[in-house]
């Protein structure tokens, strides 16, 4: 950014000294314009930068929507295998879910104040 200004600075102040053809009083008003120019840039510049800002953010935003999609998906794909397989079972393999989870809950219980201490 600031090499770009002192070119574009050097570039004003040079080209009023080589149009030899202009009289004094235009040399002097591309001089005192050189402000204005590089204010203009300036801004034109700031905006570029927002703008670039902003695009950065939109994408980051389409990244997060396209990995929220593919969790849903995987989410729908994951209830539908476990309702499927919920239906294909007889009365044996039901009490056999159940006796594991039931066991599986009795540890859980078993831990859970190890894990309320570690919170705390």
């Amino acid at each position: 950014k600031q090499w770009y200004q002192r070119r574009v600075r050097g570039k004003l102040s040079t080209k009023a000294d080589e149009l030899p053809h202009l009289a004094k009083e235009e040399r002097e008003e591309i001089r005192n314009n050189k402000g204005k120019v590089l204010t203009q840039w300036e801004e034109l510049h700031n905006l570029l930068e927002e703008k670039k800002k902003q695009l950065i953010e939109t994408a980051k935003f389409a990244e997060y929507l396209n990995e929220l999609d593919s969790f849903m998906l995987w989410e729908n794909e994951t209830l539908n295998k476990v309702e499927s397989r919920e239906l294909d079972v007889g009365i044996a393999r039901v009490d056999l879910k159940v006796k594991t989870h039931n066991d599986i809950k009795s540890e859980i219980e078993s831990f859970e104040s190890k894990y309320k201490n570690l919170l705390s």
